[in-house]
């Protein structure tokens, strides 16, 4: 096995007639978050055969029925050797196209190195030449809306921080979003609010799908489990309330820790976890700054199965979030029968509804979110359980695989070309 092999190995897609289309599933980064694992998973199980590219984070599947897997190393000396070897492969199998991939390359900033890197991460996709490449992140279109020159479709995924906040925080995303959405071929949005927000830049309603994320059915039974254990529903121990998510600002957990303050001063007895990746010294320090560390602590951000651990064990799943799409952490408490407070942030009332499925408070309001805790923590067990039981059917009904699979490729035809109006 020579030096490309693991990297330009295809992999074994079955039947022409199973494999309906060739969709590049872009994040940048292989295995990506758990929605986009799970959205690749329906792809290959639907028959279609999915591209990845990008850098390799942990352990992945390099080749397998349905998948095929390309990635950029680390190695600057590999990165030469890739480069030369795609070049090589271009010049024989797709002569008439090197100019157009050499002006593409040549676009992006730098001298040789860059060039090198960007061979790597460019000439891969354009031997591949997928049907649809959909880019899951919206700031990484600009790199990638080259590709209609090589007739492939641009499907883009619009979901959180890239639309809700980061044309307002990025100088002229605004205006790139603006010149490049009327060009896209289909978005796909993870509600409806953040489809309007991506209206407002260039996204033609005509071209947009509402997909919303489905939770799995193992997660959907355990949540049952839970509902049916009357061990969880004893009213008299401390509210044990779990956040998820990374240290941010935009995840409101300066708000959240604030509201314990409020807690404790109120005789409430709560404990309070922040399951997160990144920097946690802003948190760190509040917590100290208000004497909470007895109440708060941190976590490093864990695998997907011990992040459901955290939520299931949890009497609730608070976020406290400035700007969300809908956050995939609050449809897995729902279904685990964890009873949700979130603000009143992106697509979460497309959700959750208030007083009934969960309870949701005002953005950047501690009082707000106090207040919401210190209700549930009052509550009957019966009442409690009640919560959970209705937003756990709220999940079992809306947000299963069978409809997730359904829009997506309703998705994917309008993309191609297949679909003309949305619904």
């Amino acid at each position: 096995m020579n030096l490309f092999s693991k990297v330009l190995q295809p992999g074994v897609s079955g039947s022409k007639k199973n494999t309906r289309l060739r969709i590049a599933v872009y994040s940048g980064i292989i295995p990506a978050t758990p929605f986009i694992e799970n959205l690749i998973n329906v792809l290959i199980q639907n028959g279609h055969h999915v591209l990845l590219f990008g850098r390799k984070r942990g352990q992945y599947q390099s080749a397998c029925n349905g998948r095929s897997m390309y990635y950029v190393p680390d190695n600057r000396i590999k990165v030469t050797l890739f480069a030369f070897f795609y070049w090589l492969r271009l010049a024989a199998r797709r002569p008439r196209e090197i100019h157009k991939v050499y002006n593409a390359i040549r676009q992006g900033k730098g001298g040789l190195p860059s060039f090198f890197k960007g061979s790597v991460k460019i000439i891969p996709v354009i031997l591949s030449k997928p049907d649809v490449f959909h880019i899951q992140w919206a700031k990484a279109l600009p790199a990638w809306m080259f590709l209609k020159n090589f007739g492939v479709k641009i499907a883009l995924s619009l979901r959180g921080t890239h639309i809700n906040y980061s044309p307002v925080t990025v100088p002229g995303l605004a205006e790139v979003y603006r010149v490049l959405f009327p060009h896209v071929d289909g978005f796909h949005a993870v509600s409806h609010t953040i489809a309007n927000v991506a209206a407002n830049y260039g996204a033609k309603p005509e071209k947009t799908r509402i997909v919303y994320s489905y939770v799995k059915d193992k997660l959907i039974v355990r949540g049952r489990q839970k509902l049916n254990d009357q061990a969880c529903w004893v009213a008299g121990r401390p509210l044990s309330v779990v956040s998820i998510g990374r240290h941010h600002w935009i995840k409101g957990y300066t708000y959240a820790i604030d509201a314990m303050r409020i807690l404790i001063d109120r005789g409430c007895e709560v404990r309070y976890s922040i399951v997160a990746s990144g920097d946690p010294e802003e948190c760190i320090f509040h917590i100290h700054d208000l004497g909470l560390t007895r109440v708060v602590t941190i976590n490093d951000a864990a695998a997907h199965e011990r992040v459901v651990e955290y939520i299931a064990s949890a009497d609730v799943l608070l976020l406290p979030s400035v700007e969300e799409g809908i956050a995939n952490v609050v449809l897995e408490a729902m279904a685990l029968g964890t009873v949700v407070v979130t603000t009143d942030c992106g697509g979460m009332r497309e959700v959750v509804q208030d007083n009934s499925t969960g309870f949701i408070v005002p953005k950047r309001n501690s009082l707000a979110i106090a207040d919401a805790l210190e209700k549930i923590s009052k509550l009957s067990p019966p009442d409690r359980r009640q919560i959970a039981e209705d937003a756990h059917n709220t999940i079992s009904e809306c947000h299963t695989r069978s409809a997730f699979e359904s829009g997506i490729e309703q998705f994917y035809q309008l993309v191609v070309g297949g679909v003309k109006e949305n619904s």
